[in-house]
């Protein structure tokens, strides 16, 4: 067990083997993605940058949102819930429930 997520103990796979999946990974891969810049940052240690591509997790802030997108799936203004998830069925604290139980009690 190396750490915890949301009170709940983690089990991780030995340091080393993480390790040799990068490595290999590195090697292997035809063209590496990085979710950050400090993974591209990172990998670009051990391949050269021109084999990574930074794709960010994000979007643009929307200062001034057409209410229009939203009435065309029948939508109003602060009268809907959105969650962007990446669901994980392995830890519980990240599972799409939880939410979901919270707008049927709210």
């Amino acid at each position: 067990m190396i750490g915890s997520k949301g009170g709940q103990s983690v089990a991780c796979p030995p340091i080393y083997w993480l390790y040799l999946n990068e490595r290999a990974g590195c090697w292997l891969g035809n063209h590496l993605i990085a979710e950050h810049p400090e993974i591209k940052a990172h990998l670009a240690t051990r391949v050269a940058a021109s084999k990574i591509t930074m794709i960010p997790y994000g979007a643009d802030r929307i200062d001034n949102p057409d209410s229009g997108v939203l009435a065309q799936y029948g939508l109003q203004p602060g009268g809907y819930a959105m969650v962007i998830a990446r669901p994980r069925l392995r830890i519980p604290s990240w599972r799409l429930s939880r939410p979901s139980r919270a707008s049927r009690a709210g």
